[in-house]
């Protein structure tokens, strides 16, 4: 995944605090796949279940309000 290799330079470049690399992805995917990406680094959400996205940036919202 090229999301991945991003993710990586990203984390390298911001550090982990200040960035959380997110991908949306649909299809189908080997599983080696999604879990070297989570590995390096990414967070991976399915374009089918975008109301978990949507939960994610709200709680991430409420821990930074406070």
């Amino acid at each position: 995944m090229e999301a991945a290799a991003k993710a990586e330079r990203w984390i390298r470049a911001f550090g982990e605090r200040l960035i959380v690399p997110t991908a949306v992805i649909g299809g189908v995917f080997k599983r080696e796949y999604l879990e070297d990406a989570q590995g390096r680094g990414l967070t991976i959400f399915w374009s089918h279940s975008l109301k978990a996205l949507t939960d994610w940036i709200d709680l991430i919202r409420r821990a930074r309000s406070r």
